[in-house]
Order: structure tokens, then C-alpha cells, then sequence
């Protein structure tokens, strides 16, 4: 029996390690699509070892035409090259004949600043307020946007941290960094420095989770899948008012911005101070000049 597309790409993108559940679900997401493109083309063998430039450039015109965004495009794209790689076939797959570049989606200057801003004080204040009237999703949420402010956690992070709880509760207590694994971007682990400003709302919030989570039976959203617990808790957040610019992810900015400040009043100088915020957000020491762009937009202190 022949194997489909979709299958021949997972499992090739599956050789170059597991990554997160958000990231296998985008890549199923992608692969889907590429499937059903390659039975209109009628594509019989578009596999990751075979695949050609004129294929990928007639997907992504594809794409285009449906309107999908450059951005979306560099992700997909992203996930085609991983299943070459895991086929054998990083030689090409990271050559600049495939670079983004080259087949016409690039980013442009300013591209990845995005539609975010920081989430102020009254902001929160009033979405936490809104959340009364909501029963348990407003506890989800008052406690997950708690959780985001005060760990600087994606909502994906936040959602599944029930497991990490009773050891950030023990390293808050005793003044240490925080390891963040569950729901991280791409399955990476990093560990967070919590400014001395936010330790003891941290504590806080990370009981009032722990709270939750017994209620719910480990969880901290009381649904059926992590597909179910995030739209829950977006859907929550849209109806309190966290949407568009001012979405959770600006939570995290919050955070970002205290923890740049808490660094410059420990005598780091700008480009140390954004070199170890960004390690804290798990983009790794050498992204510092995206975490300006995008973290620290509109602060007068720039490194």
C-alpha cells in the first residue's frame, strides 16, 4: 500500500526530533495542506527526498493566491525543510536556493514587530475585574493572566504549567530561577529570572494555581484537550478584553520590560541586560536585536 504524503512527511519531519505539541500540530496542519495541493497537481511522489524547487515555488504561489501571510508562508516553509533535513536532505534544504530569500518571502525591515503591545496595570486590573461574572472561566483566566504577568509564560506555557508549579513555588521561595519546559516554543527548556519586584505576586499567583489545579485534577483549564484548554482560555480572554494588540502575549511583554529595568538597575549595561532577557524568553543569547524590536518597543532605554 502506498504511503500518503502526509504520512511520508511527518514521519520525516518525526526524525528530526519530537519538538512540542503545538509544533507537531502545525506541522500536521502544514502537511495536510501540502497533501491536498499535490493530489490537485496530481503530484504522485512530492515527498521530502524528491521534492523540487519548481514544486515548492508553485506551492507557495498556491498559498499566496489563497492569501495566506509572508509570515505564515516563512512557517510553513520552515516545516518543509525540517522533513527534508529528517529525509536525508539538509544538503539542499538549507541552501540559498531555498532560502526564504530566494523564493521570494523574506521579511521585511520591521516584519516581525507584530500587532502586540504591553498589557498595562489597569488594563490587566480591568480584564481580572470582567472575569468575576464569568464562574470557573474567569478563574482560568484571572489565574493563567496571572501566571503570564508575573513568570513572563506564553499562554501555551501557562496552560500546561500545573505539572511545574510545586517547583517554581519552591524556587521563588528561595529566591531562585525557574525552569519552563511544559508547552515551551519548540519543546525548549530554559530558565527565567524572576525580577525581585514580581517574586512575591509570583508566589501568589503560582499558589492560586496550584489552587486550580486540585479543583480541576491537575489541571488548569477544565478541558477535554490542550486544543479545548487554549480556545477556552482565548476565548476567555476575548470576552475580558485581552484581544488583538493588547492579547495575552503582552503579558509577557509586561514582564520583559520589568525584567530589562530589574537588569539595568543591577548595573548591567543595555546590551548585557538584553542578551539575558532574552535567554530568560527562551530566544536564546543571540536574538537580542529581535527582543528590542519587539519586547522593548517604546522604551526610552534601548541597548
Amino acid at each position: 500500500m502506498q504511503t500518503s504524503v502526509l504520512a511520508t512527511w511527518m514521519q520525516a519531519a518525526l526524525n528530526q526530533g519530537k519538538k512540542s505539541t503545538r509544533t507537531r500540530e502545525e506541522r500536521h496542519a502544514c502537511f495536510v495542506r501540502l497533501q491536498a495541493f499535490a493530489k490537485e497537481r496530481r503530484f504522485h511522489d512530492l515527498a521530502p527526498a524528491s521534492i523540487t524547487r519548481k514544486q515548492i515555488s508553485q506551492y507557495i504561489a498556491h498559498l499566496q493566491q489563497q492569501g495566506v501571510s509572508p509570515r505564515s508562508l516563512q512557517n510553513q516553509l520552515s516545516h518543509i525543510r525540517a522533513a527534508m533535513r529528517g529525509a536525508g536532505m539538509a544538503s539542499k534544504a538549507d541552501t540559498p536556493e531555498w532560502s526564504n530569500q530566494a523564493l521570494g518571502i523574506a521579511s521585511k525591515p520591521g516584519d516581525r514587530v507584530g500587532k502586540h503591545r504591553v498589557v498595562t496595570e489597569s488594563e490587566l486590573t480591568a480584564a481580572q475585574a470582567h472575569a468575576l461574572a464569568l464562574g470557573d472561566r474567569g478563574v482560568e483566566f484571572t489565574v493563567l493572566s496571572a501566571l503570564q504577568r508575573c513568570l513572563g509564560l506564553r499562554a501555551q506555557e501557562a496552560i500546561q504549567a500545573a505539572g511545574s508549579l510545586a517547583v517554581w513555588e519552591r524556587c521563588l521561595t528561595e529566591n531562585r530561577p525557574i525552569t519552563v519546559s511544559e508547552g515551551s516554543k519548540g519543546g525548549r527548556t530554559r530558565t527565567a529570572v524572576i525580577p525581585e519586584g514580581l517574586r512575591e505576586r509570583a508566589l501568589i499567583a503560582v499558589r492560586a494555581a496550584q489552587e486550580l489545579a486540585q479543583r480541576h485534577d491537575g489541571k488548569l483549564v477544565d478541558a477535554s484537550s490542550l486544543k479545548a484548554a487554549r480556545d477556552r482560555y482565548r476565548h476567555a480572554c476575548a470576552t475580558c478584553g485581552l484581544v488583538g494588540e493588547v492579547a495575552s502575549h503582552g503579558l509577557r511583554y509586561a514582564w520583559a520590560q520589568d525584567r530589562y529595568r530589574a537588569y539595568r538597575q543591577e548595573g548591567f549595561e543595555p546590551a548585557e541586560a538584553v542578551r539575558r532577557l532574552s535567554e530568560d524568553l527562551g530566544h536564546g543569547s543571540g536574538r537580542g536585536r529581535y527582543v528590542r524590536m519587539v519586547y522593548l518597543r517604546g522604551m526610552c532605554d534601548e541597548a
